[in-house]
């Protein structure tokens, strides 16, 4: 049947057979749960073809916007469940003295897109802000973006103000930003480097099916 093929669908970026799809199992009976857990799949599918350069930052985008209007068909028959069961939390937002977002957005977008709940800080955020949301919304993951090389002792900051406020144990921390290197993450005290949204979600769901 048609409807067993939701991972293609998704990862070939079929937007109106993944809609026609997921309304089908939607019929059928099919869990929200099995229905997501086919669409992890088919973003998985996704993440790998933008590493081997088969796919853009902009069918990143795509497929993430397709994914939250799944998610906005599937909010209905979750809520009869005890709400939406999400893959996690994250909290992200760009560094202190820093403006940038389009990165920010495009990770946000894809891990969004992979089930998760993500707090958006915005641009320009203090460490006192990354504490407040981390202490308020319990997260495993966080993200700083980082766009100018002058803004590196901020993003060391944070970590030495989650750590100094006793947070550290509970949260890893991942920087990205065009500038950023794996030496800059270690430098920084972050965990991880997210090179690009693809790694940032693999890593996330690392982080998430570690605890």
């Amino acid at each position: 049947m048609a409807h067993e093929n939701l991972k293609e669908a998704l990862a070939g970026l079929e937007e109106d057979t993944v809609y026609k799809i997921v309304t089908e199992k939607l019929d059928d009976g099919s869990s929200t749960k099995e229905i997501l857990r086919e669409c992890q799949a088919g973003m998985k599918i996704i993440g790998d073809r933008y590493n081997t350069g088969d796919y853009f930052v902009a069918d990143l985008m795509y497929a993430g916007e397709i994914m939250r209007n799944v998610m906005n068909t599937l909010t209905p028959y979750m809520k009869g469940s005890g709400g939406i069961e999400t893959a996690g939390t994250v909290v992200i937002g760009t560094v202190k003295g820093d403006i940038h977002d389009l990165g920010k957005d495009v990770v946000i977008t894809t891990l969004e897109g992979n089930g998760f709940k993500v707090i958006d800080l915005g641009v320009d955020v203090s460490k006192e802000k990354f504490i407040e949301a981390i202490k308020k919304n319990n997260p495993k993951l966080v993200g700083m973006s980082v766009f100018l090389t002058s803004c590196f002792p901020m993003s060391e900051g944070i970590v030495k103000a989650i750590n100094d406020a006793g947070l550290r144990n509970s949260v890893k921390i991942m920087i990205g930003g065009a500038p950023v290197t794996e030496v800059v993450a270690e430098e920084t005290g972050c965990d991880y480097y997210g090179k690009d949204a693809a790694s940032a979600v693999e890593y996330a769901l690392k982080v998430v099916n570690a605890s």
